[in-house]
């Protein structure tokens, strides 16, 4: 049996459309170096080119960036304070999450949290020798850019001869200078403190300064670091 004329004239422009889509997944294949694979649930919206900063998604999107092993390198998931938004965790080749935003907070960063190192106000300071009176003493002080909401602090306060010691920290950046509670108590008296930071804070540079006084001039006063640690919320 002979086709005729009209049907092979209804299947030609069919045949066509076939090699056309062919012709287009042999040259998307060559050109696909990085396979992306999308989840059955699909993808709101994914950008990996300079776009638009104004249409960039509305967050709903699940990202992974694998490191080839079946670890992630960057992941991207629903940030469990703001369903609205997504957060992000950076990882190491272990897989530990070594970068992290704050997502309690709202702003700056949960991960890492660092130790800060503190330095004597003064060069050569290591305690000071004789009473220093009722004076404030400026004793350790350290400089830092803020980019987690909250620094831990805690230091030991000395006094000896059977006096007392008062000390507290004071944080100065941009136009702020703040002060945390005064602390007082004998010899060996420990503290411990935090300060948060607001979100138009981070970013900045800080000074913090460890200060001291011997309000009953009595003895020799001194205070120590123990630590200070820049920490999330």
């Amino acid at each position: 049996m002979v086709a005729s004329p009209n049907a092979h004239d209804a299947i030609a422009p069919l045949v066509q459309r076939i090699d056309a889509l062919e012709r287009m997944i042999r040259e998307l294949n060559s050109k696909n170096v990085y396979p992306v694979s999308v989840s059955p649930q699909g993808m709101d919206h994914l950008v990996v080119a300079p776009a638009d900063p104004n249409n960039v998604g509305n967050g709903s999107a699940n990202i992974t960036i694998g490191a080839g092993d079946g670890t992630p390198m960057i992941r991207t998931q629903p940030n469990p304070y703001n369903n609205s938004k997504q957060t992000y965790y950076i990882y190491d080749p272990a897989g530990n999450v070594v970068m992290a935003p704050d997502t309690k907070a709202g702003y700056g960063l949960a991960e890492p949290s660092l130790s800060l190192p503190m330095y004597p106000y003064f060069a050569g300071y290591s305690e000071p020798s004789g009473s220093i009176g009722n004076a404030n003493y400026q004793a350790w002080q350290c400089g830092l850019f803020i980019w987690t909401p909250r620094l831990f602090l805690s230091w030991i306060s000395r006094c000896a001869g059977g006096g007392s010691a008062s000390s507290w920290w004071q944080l100065i950046y941009g136009t702020t200078n703040t002060t945390t509670t005064t602390k007082t108590g004998g010899d060996g008296s420990s503290y411990s403190d935090s300060y948060t930071f607001t979100a138009s804070d981070i970013g900045k540079s800080c000074q913090l300064i460890l200060w001291v006084s011997n309000p009953a001039n009595t003895g020799t006063t001194f205070v120590t670091p123990a630590s200070v640690i820049a920490v999330g919320s």
